[in-house]
């Protein structure tokens, strides 16, 4: 042993003096069971000589502090085995826990249950609709066709000016919006 060493031993702590430490901090771990969890999919890999395929999903599970009296988010890695190979990366899967006896490996706790959300493919559950950021794909194109309809087909007279051709576009904008109210109003019972 060196000098170094023997003048800055780190001490040893035993467990009972761990859980004491643990009890004295402000932050409390959920009480939420692990049987059912939702996340999302990080890694792929297969376990085994079989080449059995599993999922490395990664939770979010909450944490209360004490001192501030509010929950906070954290992140938890599970593996989880994924027989159907039904999961991708960047998946919401649905990961149920396994029996003891069911369990390949002490680490692989975890089995897919179903796959909810496929990445890049995120439809909203009430409207039925698929979702780009923060609309609907539907609003999207919709709104692209209309400025297209409206700003880049060119006008009849070139010689315009910009106060001209202004007004020509909002005149076309409020007969466009004129024939949608017209049909919107048609299909209203």
């Amino acid at each position: 042993m060196g000098l170094i060493s023997k003048l800055f031993r780190w001490p040893q702590i035993s467990s009972t003096v761990r859980l004491s430490m643990r009890s004295l901090s402000n932050v409390e771990e959920s009480q939420v069971s692990t049987d059912l969890l939702l996340g999302r999919v990080v890694q792929r890999t297969y376990i085994g000589v079989e080449r059995t395929p599993c999922v490395q999903v990664r939770c979010q599970r909450s944490e209360f502090n004490n001192y501030l009296k509010m929950y906070f988010n954290k992140s938890f890695d599970y593996w989880a085995l994924d027989p159907t190979s039904v999961a991708g990366m960047g998946d919401t899967i649905l990961i149920r826990k396994l029996e003891k006896k069911a369990q390949p490996t002490s680490r692989v706790e975890h089995e897919v249950e179903r796959l909810i959300y496929k990445y890049g493919n995120i439809v909203d559950p009430i409207t039925k609709k698929r979702v780009l950021r923060s609309g609907f794909i539907d609003d999207v194109e919709f709104k692209r066709n209309l400025v297209e309809e409206i700003l880049e087909t060119p006008s009849q007279e070139e010689n315009m000016l910009f106060a001209e051709k202004t007004v020509v576009r909002e005149k076309r904008l409020m007969e466009r919006r004129k024939s949608l109210d017209e049909s919107i109003d048609c299909i209203k019972p």
